[in-house]
């Protein structure tokens, strides 16, 4: 394993690694592909178009394997080629070098008398457009069906678009060579700075000569629609036009009554206005849905038009005329045609909220992504076209937490300002708008009320055109918002809460509930009835809400502790691949660190029980990295947590951790010290934390598991606890360099702290006599140290409870949102015999009336259930799916018994069909895989990358974790979906700790084209997942519910 030596410069919200610059591809000695021949009809600029190793260029990101969004461009002047008087596009050939990327080919008119070797976008008039086409680069060419007519060739140019969409985890160069060339090729590319058409030596490479080909139909009729103006308020009026041309040496009369239906919604004026040059009668009635030309004549190697006033009061509209429309003596046309029309009704797109998000973001060294129009997430920090801003790391060494969340954005992003310049805290009433300070410029600092403690907004101005319903009437940019709740004294963690934009430019007022009260908890119901077999497992769902204007409300269910810095819901928006790229940088200073890090990966599904009432955790159950000292020099690692009460820590769990390099099991044996510290304030600065207790030293006896001690902690009152341990064995005369700490990196809760003394040993007793004592942020490691305690207090402190437990760690609820708590009740678990038993399940709260909420729960345990044939323990009779009584809408797969491999493919099912296969294929439905080095577990794949919204596996949220389900559970559409696959080890935790339960799913019918919903019945191991199987799956065809016997 490589160890990296960490500095602050490495601890950018927005980072400098991901800008995309024009570049060629590298050389790797490629075979050109054979000499490319052009038809007769063909187009070109240049003699020879075959593309060369390094002849053309791209704008790329090589560090991120990112491919941005760009277009190359050729003008083409007709009278250089000898063209008819009118021409028809039916394909266009491009050349590709390298890499994978979609493309769309755009035809335009430009009028001739535009200066020559200029292409300027606002002057184009459309006149075709492929469709998206995935190509994939091999040195060669593709050629691409696009259907185009320029009407008139006497007075205008054909401009041919290559656009280029934004590709993940490809580096695509469009192809090019240095053949002369009579006229210059063209590239615009705006996250590269090129944000018009510029001839491609111009902007820095002479001899990259792009590869694009128009290639022309047999002269023929042909007819082109267009809308003048294509946008329209409702109610307005709009000039329908059709231009039929005839580039044959005859005339074309037309031989049959030539009509184009208007689409509903879409009718002809109240004064049709209805005027055409090609003679013959046109019909157009007033308020009628469509025009007729009969009668008429196209010239000889020309052209005429028919046209009509039209009218809306909303909607998107496509004209769609057929190949084979238009009838004429010189024959038909041979190409459809369409052209849009919008009209933007009442009220244009109006103000657009985004309803409740209250999700926590990842604070770290990538941050989190927001896209303001998709009121999505994304936690791989990427910035770009579509992610508008992001939340990340920042270093302030004016405060106590030194690392502390800041912001960054795209350059077509800007924040609102405060009168210092820095990006503001806005509160209710706030108006974000034309008159608003903005700013973007590396560097922003942000205002310090942030850091305290906040429920309040950002004010951004964002690019919106081309991403909303309707044309922005305002111009190409919206302001809006972004309400945020913060955590002192960081600011961590922070809760995305809700946004709000303008989606017609115009400016926005920030609605905020004022948060002047302390928080206000209820829960519903108030109390909980079920029944449950003796060896089933039940769930029922208790909503936890913060009243509105309230302080958020931090809580802590089944008498947990609460951790200040709570580890986040595992939420994810995007596979992996994805990375940070063309962003504003924050400042760091250039500190060295004297920490060292280790890749290494690990996890403990089931970490530890806890027999008292409170639990403390920042980590997810994994550790990605290892931290220590890189020399034989004690370290004091702690994590801080916020406590509600006076209470006693009774145990400390860490896991110890594998080392890198040498002997991975070097730790065992050694010799640590756990410690304690209290903090009454609650600051977050240790340096005046109070230990307690005395040594409690104890031996390293397990790694890459939780190892529980227990301890006699004795915490006076709230504030907040450090609790961690003291590297012991470099204090007893050690010189090994080892690494004793795991570190969770997923994500960073301000949380994690070291007290080091780089000249010798630490002062255990007095942290802020030890030269360095703060977050590990500020050393380079961003995360969280798996280290865990539990603690018994008074508010929770009866019996354990071990049949009843809710799913969910301690969090933040911002005033006006609510959480989703889980709970599960399994009599096996406790032995429950058949009968009535009773339980309270609590709840602690910051909320000062009511530190504890209680839930009254009454269980009533019945019979065992008789097990299926085709469980595990069954039978095996009647497996076939056509159990006598079985309904016929129900399909049963039987008993399967299938391994599932661990292999980078897995194993992929297709329902419908009844296959399963070790590769996956089209239209399959689902696929457990193994992760890999870095992933080293089983995982689930539902094809949500190419079909999103038609598949899913039942979860908690739609980012996971994924439900464990038992007898007498319900799948339908009530039940909540999740289709991530991102990797992360919390996805898929529950079915990795050895498990025989059900995986509720939901998959598309191709048959019925209905969503159905089923259920896989999966038999897993500790601690991987593997040895797994799948016992057997079912569901119902008609769409119905189904309910697992």
């Amino acid at each position: 394993m490589k160890i990296l030596s960490l500095s602050l410069a490495g601890l950018l919200v927005a980072g400098t690694a991901g800008a995309a610059s024009l570049q060629r591809a590298p050389a790797a000695g490629r075979v050109p592909s054979p000499a490319v021949v052009l038809g007769a009809r063909a187009l070109a600029q240049m003699d020879d178009n075959t593309p060369t190793e390094q002849g053309g260029l791209s704008c790329t990101d090589a560090q991120t394997n990112y491919t941005s969004s760009q277009s190359y461009w050729r003008r083409f002047y007709l009278a250089e080629h000898g063209a008819p008087s009118s021409v028809r596009i039916e394909s266009v050939t491009i050349g590709a070098e390298t890499g994978s990327a979609p493309v769309t080919i755009r035809l335009h008119a430009l009028a001739r008398t535009t200066p020559v070797d200029t292409i300027p976008v606002d002057l184009l008039r459309p006149i075709g457009s492929s469709a998206e086409v995935l190509v994939h680069g091999q040195l060669d060419t593709t050629t691409i069906p696009v259907a185009g007519l320029l009407a008139d060739a006497a007075t205008d140019d054909l401009v041919v678009e290559y656009h280029v969409g934004e590709a993940f985890g490809s580096l695509f160069y469009g192809g090019g060579n240095p053949t002369a060339e009579t006229h210059p090729s063209f590239i615009s590319a705006p996250d590269c700075g090129v944000l018009e058409p510029t001839p491609v030596g111009g902007a820095g490479f002479p001899n990259a000569h792009m590869i694009v080909v128009a290639n022309t139909a047999a002269p023929g009729v042909g007819l082109l629609p267009s809308f003048t103006p294509a946008t329209i308020a409702s109610g307005g009026i709009s000039r329908f036009e059709i231009t039929l041309a005839n580039p044959l040496p005859s005339a074309a009369a037309l031989t049959s009554t030539f009509t184009v239906t208007l689409p509903a919604g879409l009718s002809v004026a109240a004064v049709p206005n209805a005027v055409t040059t090609c003679g013959g009668s046109l019909t157009a009635p007033a308020a009628g849905s469509g025009v007729s030309l009969s009668g008429a004549t196209i010239a000889a190697q020309g052209s005429c038009t028919l046209g009509v006033d039209v009218t809306s009061v909303g909607g998107t509209f496509d004209v769609a005329i057929p190949a084979g429309a238009l009838l004429t003596s010189q024959g038909s046309n041979t190409q459809a045609s369409s052209a849009r029309l919008v009209v933007v009704p009442a009220g244009g797109n109006g103000l657009i909220r985004s309803g409740s998000i209250n999700r926590t973001l990842a604070i770290n060294a990538a941050g989190t992504s927001y896209d303001m129009v998709g009121n999505a997430l994304n936690y791989t920090g990427l910035l770009g076209p579509r992610w508008d801003l992001k939340v990340g790391m920042l270093m302030n060494f004016g405060l106590p937490a030194v690392t502390v969340f800041g912001f960054a954005s795209i350059p077509d992003v800007e924040f609102a300002l405060n009168g210092n310049g820095e990006i503001a805290l806005l509160g209710d009433g706030a108006v974000v708008g034309p008159a608003t300070g903005f700013g973007n410029s590396p560097g922003l600092g942000v205002d310090v009320g942030w850091y305290a403690g906040a429920d309040a907004a950002i004010g951004v101005r964002f690019r919106c055109a081309g991403r909303l319903a309707f044309p922005v009437a305002g111009g190409d940019y919206c302001f809006g918002y972004v309400r945020l709740a913060t955590t002192a004294p960081s600011g961590i963690p922070v809760r995305l809460v809700e946004s709000a934009f303008d989606g017609d430019g115009n400016p926005v007022t920030v609605q905020l509930p004022p948060p002047i009260n302390p928080p206000a908890a209820s829960v519903t119901p108030v109390s909980l009835s079920l029944s449950v077999a003796a060896n089933a497992v039940s769930h029922q769902e208790l909503s936890l809400a913060n009243a509105v204007g309230s302080a958020p409300l931090r809580y802590s269910p089944s008498g947990r502790g609460i951790a200040l810095a709570a580890q986040p819901g595992i939420e994810d928006l995007v596979r992996q691949g994805g990375t940070a790229q063309a962003m504003a940088s924050l400042p760091v200073p250039p500190v060295a660190s004297p920490l060292r890090q280790a890749q290494v990966h690990g996890f403990d599904a089931t970490p530890w029980n806890a027999a008292g009432g409170f639990l403390y955790a920042l980590d997810d159950g994994a550790y990605e990295q290892i931290v220590g000292m890189g020399s034989p020099i004690a370290g004091i690692w702690l994590n801080r947590y916020s406590v509600l009460e006076a209470q006693t820590i009774n145990s400390i769990s860490v896991m110890w951790p594998k080392q890198a390099i040498g002997n991975p099991d070097a730790l065992l044996g050694l010799p640590v010290n756990l410690v304690a510290y209290y903090d009454a304030d609650g600051d977050g600065d240790p340096k005046n934390a109070v230990r307690l207790g005395g040594d409690r030293i104890v031996a390293i006896d397990a790694i890459d598991r939780f190892q529980t001690y227990a301890t006699q902690f004795e915490v006076p009152g709230p504030g907040d606890i450090y609790v961690g341990f003291v590297e012991h064995w470099p204090m007893d005369g050690s010189t090994e360099v080892l690494y004793g700490a795991a570190f969770d990196s997923t994500t960073y809760g301000g949380a994690s702290y070291a007290s080091l003394n780089f000249g010798g040993p630490p002062d255990i007793d007095d942290l802020g006599a030890n030269p360095f004592t703060a977050v590990t942020g500020a050393l380079g490691a961003a995360g969280n140290f798996t280290f865990r305690a539990t603690g018994s207090g008074v508010s929770c402190g009866g019996a354990e409870v071990s049949w009843l437990r809710v799913d969910g760690n301690a969090d933040v609820v911002a005033g006006g949102s609510s959480k989703r708590l889980r709970v599960e009740v399994d009599p096996a678990a406790g032995q429950l015999d058949p009968g009535s038993h009773q339980a309270e399940l609590c709840i602690v709260t910051n909320d000062p009336a009511q530190r504890t909420l209680s839930v009254p729960i009454t269980v009533q345990v019945t019979a065992p259930l008789v097990h299926h044939a085709c469980a595990s323990n069954g039978d095996g009779v009647f497996c076939s799916g056509f159990d006598d009584g079985e309904s016929d809408a129900v399909v049963d797969s039987g008993l399967l018994s299938v391994n599932l491999p661990p292999t980078a493919y897995g194993l992929s099912f297709n329902f419908l069909r009844g296959e399963w296969s070790d590769l996956p294929f089209p239209g399959d439905d689902f696929a457990s895989y193994f992760g890999g080095p870095f992933a080293p577990y089983a995982l689930f794949y539902w094809g949500s990358d190419t079909s999103p919204g038609r598949g899913g596996g039942v979860a908690d949220t739609t980012f996971g974790p994924y439900r464990v389900l038992r007898s007498g559970d319900t799948i339908g559409p009530d039940s909540v979906f999740s289709e991530v696959s991102s990797g992360r080890y919390a996805e898929t935790r529950r079915f990795l700790e050895g498990v025989n339960g059900y995986l509720g799913f939901r998959f598309y019918n191709e048959e019925t084209r209905q969503i159905n919903y089923g259920y896989v019945h999966l038999q897993t191991t500790w601690p991987t997942g593997y040895p797994a199987k799948v016992i057997g799956y079912a569901y119902d065809r008609t769409g119905a519910p189904i309910t697992i016997p």
